[in-house]
């Protein structure tokens, strides 16, 4: 179930973008740029020491 909600948003995301460049309402650029501001966001926080990825296997937060 996880791996097909992750498809599903991967084709969606994919959908918007191929939308976005082909359609000449929208401008390639404005559809493209923020899809990478999580990215960036994640990687600046890592690199200002804000943010370091979980250990654990499940990915999530660690145990209280």
């Amino acid at each position: 179930m996880l791996q097909l909600s992750y498809s599903l948003r991967m084709l969606a995301t994919l959908a918007v973008v191929v939308l976005g460049v082909k359609l000449a309402c929208f401008s390639w650029v404005a559809t493209v740029i923020p899809l990478l501001f999580p990215r960036l966001t994640i990687l600046a926080m890592q690199i200002l020491g804000m943010y370091k990825p979980p250990k654990n296997k499940e990915g999530g937060d660690e145990p209280v």
